[in-house]
């Protein structure tokens, strides 16, 4: 059924619809006599070497020849003109999106009966093209083995690409192939054959899963490249598939990977851990040729590939509550450095006599929760819990199917179809809950792409390109069984049974809440959290519908090129939210009732803050986007071409398709109120403890009230329905009217944006060429403006958050609002799209034995990206004032005014907010930039058999500007709209630089990929016997060196110290923005070690991190790449061996291995510093190497080819 739907979308894309960005390619050249003088008027033909396809042109009054729209591939040139001999020119191939310029032809004297053929050996230097672009061809995607088998993963022997961790193990993933930043990463696009497979429509995971075996080659459009590409304003890659032709072609093959043949990784060796079970066996063939029928009209390609594995999992690590913490004995309970943690009684603010919690004080129902967490199981650095699940089947299948018709010689029909499927079963699946063993569910993925291409020859010099295409991706969650369901849901758990929820009609499977525990001052590790997807179970579907036409007209030293494109997307995924509320234990300073310790907390029922959503919000979102563009190609000298052009798009708003999203904006923000602005619960002191007072009738409540408004103040927010939203002041839903220009969303239409192109390419000779191209590209997909599944879209979900508060407390009822944490919103007028302008200088140079080498300074400069600033950030300093002190908290040894003491006791966030009622305002504007630079250079020999290289040398650099708030230095640029913005001074002024930010991207890369053809010993030793077992024999490779990342350093404080009071601080500058809670920290040196100091125990130089000295001291470096990762020293190596069979059939055995001398590979870092009261850092695993990159691994296959 689901084939059949598709198939149905795809008939009715074609009744209503006309194509996508198109892969052809286009030839051109120049036809000369024996002096060299340029001939008009000679016959030029070329044929499709593999279909046979043909197509005739004149050469013009200045000898040159053009062939645009030609389906890529080889192809032979005949020139003829009376008085000459005839020349033919074989081998001549066609990449896509790629101009081959064959140079000059030349006609001899003679007749023209008589004919010269020449075979074009090796790669041409591409004289007229002026972009900066790469190619993977047809060998190097056979040859090149990648273990993974994934397109994905050979991108990296390109330049300006970055290194991923590992190789994809399986093509397509879970649901997607992660995709390495491209020449910065920003806004970067892959499509196959022209349609946009992108998870999401993005660019950083490619989920139109295509095997190696179906494709043709992978064409890179790198950066400042023509009008006729373009969509998100990134690299353009475009993955094009193979196509049947005149003669039958096939392959069938299959490939074993077995852990038997594979190496121990490190950390498996160093804890004791045997190596995961590994297996893959990929089954699988492909078939092309002409239709028996219809040899010379009609060719197909069939490609099947079947892949069956056990998915092997991380080696995990966690700190569980031991068996006495459980009981309420805590007295072991120690840092990572041994100092005990002491427990206090939130009823006296005293230790627990022996840091012992008599076990009446035990909360039942928290501790349902806590004991849904494993028992330790190891005694380890930082962590008691060790755990690695059984390797998980995940099969995978993929077919492709492609159809090419030829009715007349001017006519040529594409379709293509191709699906893929994967599933899988287990704890730690796609979307999975607690990766410790929380729940077993399942995660199956599809995805189906169908395109149509048709091609119309109007004529020797005009060619008219019409596609369509779709793509369509589902994803499937639900629990494995009835039993793993039953494992989380409230009525298998008598003590959670009968928990009350704000809106439990949003929670109809009864699920349990999750837990959050925070950060563990035991553990250096991961955190034990209980937690599933805000979508359980997980269902979603999303869609991408492309559709235009070009067309291409030679005339004279011109060729025009023009084109239009549609795309529409949407998106469908399940409805989202903390739907069975949170509760969160964690150890929090601010709180007055806190022990010191999460899993105390927990024993007591002390609670942190409980959330719950009031809504339930879909992800269903839809956009369309049209794109055009005109383009002159213009040979002004034989030596120089001239690409001239402008790009043009019309964005359209994203919307939610059924209007649940909402915004924020001051233009709809009452300061007043209309008289009734909120009021807060207050704490106060009674006889009975703290509570909290309403201040308008002196009414006495439990102190979970604190900090919530007032019924009848403010506004007040209930159940949420589709149908009934919250109505907030300053709040403004998609579906009003009212607000923008446009009749509903959040922002003014915008302008029709243009992207003016240009570029040179002046050849100095046929072996040389120097190209300088530069442009604007915009992102002219997706954008900032849509408020639908996050906090910030409070009219639909609102996150309703109680703070401070027990298990029997938390549940206030819905007559009582909580302040949000969280709303979001932008500015509607003067938006701006991102827009990066690009420029790239090259010199290509074949520089003999046919090897071509490139040499290029790629730059470009991003602005208009829309950064997020916080207009209702605490103020700096704020919970350090008297007036801000909560006198119901009292003076203890760690809580006052003293500065000394590391709690300032200061009231709740909720009250010294500048706007009241509300906690942070994000307002997005277009006020971002980005900039990159690097100098990249390819060599490659290529199309020449015997020895082929493929090499490429990047460096690079990019930085970007930050999120910052609006409470610190007083220059942040924060929106102007916003009547009650307070701005007071940092308490110490940040570091310069403090909102940029160095884009993680490595510094030098080196990649060489080569294949050789090993010397024939049956020319030295003949015999049949030499020549069948060592003839034949063929090694390829490819060798990785690159820097490792950057990585900065995080900080927390075993006292719960608040240096800042709010406002801004050094450190994770978007979490301080944000929330107020990034902490700061003193460096005092260089922490990067020289290699020879640097080992798996101590990478980099904790010493030179500090503790600040007291209250006010912001840090003082705001630089965020501290720590230079672990690089990469990479070498796999594949052995090829060739069996010949009668024509042109034969046998190929393949031994590949990856990293081949088993180098030790590092890959994350322990960044996280812990300081106790006394400044000493007390993470006994800062510092150290935590994982590993693949161990050496490899794979076996048999393939028959013909």
């Amino acid at each position: 059924m689901r084939h059949l739907r598709f198939a149905a979308i795809f008939v009715l894309l074609l009744a209503v619809n006309v194509g996508a960005q198109t892969t052809s390619g286009s030839m051109s050249g120049t036809v000369i006599d024996a002096s060299g003088k340029v001939v008009p008027g000679a016959d030029v033909t070329i044929t499709n070497e593999s279909s046979g396809e043909k197509r005739n042109t004149i050469s013009n009054e200045t000898g040159d020849f053009v062939f645009p729209g030609l389906t890529p591939g080889p192809y032979t040139i005949q020139v003829q003109l009376a008085g000459f001999k005839s020349v033919e020119r074989t081998n001549n191939v066609v990449l896509a999106n790629n101009r081959l310029a064959v140079g000059s032809v030349k006609l001899e004297i003679g007749e023209l009966t008589e004919s010269v053929t020449v075979m074009s050996r090796g790669e041409y230097v591409a004289t007229t093209q002026t972009s900066h672009q790469a190619i993977l061809d047809l060998k190097q995607v056979e040859n090149l083995s990648i273990r993974g088998r994934d397109p994905i993963s050979l991108l990296k022997i390109l330049p300006g690409v970055a290194l991923l961790a590992n190789d994809q193990e399986t093509f397509g993933g879970s649901f997607a192939t992660g995709v390495p930043n491209i020449q910065g990463g920003r806004g970067q696009t892959v499509y196959v054959d022209g349609i946009n497979g992108g998870d999401g429509g993005g660019g950083g995971n490619f989920s139109a899963a295509t095997n190696m075996d179906a494709i043709a080659e992978v064409n890179v459009q790198m950066s400042a490249y023509t009008a006729e590409y373009g969509l998100k304003g990134g690299a353009q890659v475009n993955i094009v598939t193979k196509h049947g032709g005149a003669d039958y072609h096939g392959t069938g093959y299959w490939y074993k990977r077995h852990d038997a043949l594979n190496a121990t990784n490190f950390f498996n060796n160093s804890a004791g851990v045997p190596k995961p079970q590994y297996r893959y066996s990929t089954l699988g063939g492909n078939l092309g040729g002409p239709v028996p029928a219809m040899r010379k009209k009609l060719f197909f390609f069939y490609s099947i590939d079947d892949t069956q594995l056990k998915d092997v999992n991380l080696l995990r690590r966690y700190t569980m509550p031991t068996a006495a913490e459980r009981a309420g004995d805590f007295s072991q309970t120690r840092t990572t450095s041994g100092a005990l943690i002491v427990i206090r009684d939130p009823l006296t603010g005293q230790p627990f006599p022996g840091n012992l919690i008599p076990a009446s004080r035990m909360d039942p129902r928290s501790m349902a929760l806590i004991n849904l967490l494993p028992m330790p199981n190891a005694s380890g650095s930082g962590f008691n819990y060790l755990t690695q699940e059984p390797s998980i089947d995940h099969p995978r299948r993929q077919h492709l199917t492609r159809i090419d018709y030829r009715p007349t010689d001017q006519d040529i029909l594409a379709i293509k179809y191709q699906s893929w499927y994967t599933k899988s079963v287990g704890w730690n699946v796609a979307g999975a809950s607690s990766r410790f063993g929380l729940v077993r569910q399942r995660y199956d993925f599809t995805s189906d792409v169908g395109k149509i291409d048709y091609t119309r020859i109007l004529g020797p010099r005009t060619v008219l390109e019409v596609n369509t295409g779709v793509f369509d991706s589902k994803e499937n969650g639900p629990p494995e069984d009835d039993t793993a369901l039953a494992g989380i849901q409230r009525t298998s758990f008598p003590a959670l049974a009968s928990l009350p929820q704000f809106a439990a009609i949003h929670n109809p499977l009864n699920l349990i809440p999750r837990a959050q525990f925070g950060t563990l001052q035991n553990n250096s590790q991961e955190v034990p959290n209980i937690t599933y997807d805000g979508r359980w179970p997980i269902t979603g579907e999303d869609v991408a519908l492309a559709y235009g036409a070009n067309l291409t007209h030679s005339r004279g030293s011109h060729t025009f090129k023009m084109g239009i494109l549609r795309e529409h997307e949407q998106f469908g995924q399940a409805r989202s939210g903390t739907f069975g509320g949170e509760f969160n234990f964690q150890n929090d300073g601010n709180d007055p009732l806190n022990t010191g310790y999460a899993y105390a907390n927990a024993f007591l029922g002390h609670v942190a803050s409980y959330t719950e959503s009031m809504g339930r919000v879909p992800d269903d979102r839809w956009q369309n986007t049209w794109a055009w563009y005109v383009q002159d190609t213009w040979r002004a000298h034989p030596k120089l071409t001239v690409d001239l052009g402008v790009r043009m798009y019309k964005w359209d708003l994203p919307f939610a398709k059924n209007g649940e999203q909402s915004a924020f904006t001051f233009e709809r923000f009452d300061p007043k109120w209309g008289g009734n602005p909120p009021v807060l619960f207050r704490p106060i002191t009674t006889a009975q403890g703290r509570r909290a007072v309403n201040p308008l009738t002196g009414e006495i409540l439990p102190v979970t009230y604190v900090g919530l408004m007032v019924p009848g103040t403010g506004f007040s927010c209930g159940v949420i329905t589709p149908s009934t939203p919250c109505t907030i002041n300053g709040v403004v839903v998609q579906e009003d009217s009212t607000y923008s220009s446009r009749g509903k969303g959040f922002v003014d239409p915008l302008p029709i944006q243009f992207d003016p192109r240009l570029g040179m390419a002046y050849a100095i000779n046929p072996r040389t060429v120097v190209r300088l191209a530069a442009g604007a590209f915009h992102d002219a997909t997706s954008g900032p403006y849509f408020q639908q599944t996050g906090q910030g879209n409070p009219a639909f979900r609102f996150d309703r958050v109680i703070r401070f508060t027990d298990m029997s407390s938390y549940l206030t009822g819905t007559g009582v609002t909580a302040v949000p944490d969280t709303v979001s919103g932008t500015i509607r007028t003067n938006q701006k799209r991102p827009v990066s302008y690009k420029y790239t200088a090259a010199v290509q140079r074949e520089v003999g034995w046919h090897t071509v080498v490139d040499i290029a300074y790629v730059g470009d400069q991003t602005r208009d990206i829309s950064l997020d600033y916080n207009d209702n950030a605490i103020p700096a300093g704020a919970r350090f004032l008297p007036q801000n002190r909560d006198l119901t908290v009292p003076d203890s040894p760690t809580t006052g005014l003293d500065p000394n003491k590391p709690i300032p006791g200061a009231l709740p966030d909720q009250f010294l907010r500048p706007i009241i009622g509300f906690g942070n305002i994000n307002i997005s504007a277009p006020i971002g930039k980005a900039w990159y630079n690097s100098l990249q250079t390819q060599v490659s020999r290529r199309f020449i058999g015997g020895f082929e290289l493929a090499g490429s040398y990047t460096w690079a650099r990019g930085y970007a500007t930050g999120t910052r708030d609006c409470s610190g230095t007083g220059n942040t640029p924060c929106t102007t709209d916003n009547p009650n913005r307070t701005r007071t001074p940092t308490l110490t002024a940040l570091p310069d630089g403090a909102d940029q930010t160095r884009l993680n991207i490595q510094e030098h890369v080196v990649v060489a990929s080569y294949q050789v053809d090993m010397p024939a010993v049956s020319k030295i030793i003949p015999g049949k016997a030499t020549r069948w077992l060592l003839d034949n024999w063929r090694i390829s490779g490819i060798t990785t060196l690159a820097t490792g990342g950057w990585a900065n350093v995080t900080a927390t404080y075993t006292d719960n110290f608040d240096f800042t009071g709010g406002g801004e601080s050094c450190g994770p500058m978007a979490a301080a923005a944000l929330t107020g809670n990034a902490q700061p920290y003193l460096l005092t040196g260089n922490p990067n070690l020289p290699a020879s100091q640097r080992s798996v125990d101590r990478w980099f130089d904790t010493s030179v991190f500090k503790r600040p000295t007291g209250r006010g001291d912001l840090g003082n470096d705001c630089n965020n790449a501290k720590i230079r990762l672990p690089g990469y020293n990479n070498h796999d190596l594949s052995l090829f061996k060739d069996f010949p069979m009668s024509g042109n059939q034969k046998v190929q055995f393949r031994w590949e291995i990856y990293n081949l001398f088993n180098h030790t590979q590092f890959a994350d870092v322990n960044t996280a510093a812990q300081f106790d009261a006394a400044g000493n850092q007390t993470n006994v695993n800062f510092g150290k190497v935590t994982s590993a990159r693949n161990e050496r691994r490899m794979q076996l296959s048999i393939r028959y080819l013909f």
